[in-house]
């Protein structure tokens, strides 16, 4: 384990606020964040929201992992497929 010294701590707070201020700002600029903190999202509606996130997710690492290849490949539902 390491321990890190008070002021590296807070640099790298620092530096994780700062590196996601973008991406936070923009989710809770988003209509489905008012919507949700507006009490307008019900549990179904949350569960989908996080379903539509998990796959995004999933589609996103694939997406990846064919790009990186270095073959020509293509994303399938198995994965990567090499055209």
């Amino acid at each position: 384990m390491t321990i890190l010294d008070q002021t590296t701590e807070l640099a790298l707070s620092a530096a994780m606020r700062e590196g996601s201020m973008a991406e936070h700002q923009a989710a809770e600029d988003s209509s489905f964040m008012a919507d949700l903190l507006g009490g307008k999202v019900n549990e179904r509606g949350y569960a989908d929201y996080r379903a539509e996130h998990a796959l995004l997710r999933i589609l996103l690492r694939v997406g990846r992992q064919c790009h990186s290849s270095p073959f020509r490949r293509t994303p399938t539902r198995q994965g990567c497929h090499t055209d």
